[in-house]
């Protein structure tokens, strides 16, 4: 069985949850001389949370993958299941008592939305090269 394509969509996926992470640290502590090691509580309890839900919920399975419908489908459901995961592991991390409805919407939309577009695209695009 080829893995590449489980191997790209892993490695996008992380690229997505890296972005996010660094650009909303950046954003909101610009010049950070700590960037990394501060934004990573953020970025390892969404990678978790969203690795875990996302191969319990068969995003990464070949058959998926290749299906442009069925891996925005499945990107959905596990994205919608693993952000309250990700938002609430980030609260008790960080000891915050309230989640701000402003950072979980953008951080369910943006993350979202790249989630939906890496997987579809990359699902239409693996269809037309085997055709």
């Amino acid at each position: 069985m080829n893995h590449h394509p489980q191997l790209m969509l892993v490695s996008g996926d992380m690229a997505i949850f890296m972005f996010f992470a660094f650009m909303g640290r950046e954003t909101h502590a610009p010049r950070d001389a700590n960037l990394i090691v501060n934004a990573l509580p953020t970025l390892l309890t969404f990678l978790i949370a969203w690795f875990a839900v996302a191969r319990l919920g068969g995003v990464y399975r070949a058959d998926v993958i290749t299906q442009p419908r069925a891996a925005v489908v499945r990107t959905l459901i596990a994205w919608l299941m693993a952000a309250p995961i990700a938002l609430l592991s980030r609260a008790i991390l960080l000891s915050r008592t309230a989640i701000p409805w402003q950072f979980a919407a953008v951080t369910i939309g943006l993350v979202g939305a790249l989630l939906l577009l890496w997987h579809g695209g990359l699902g239409w695009s693996l269809t037309r090269r085997a055709k």
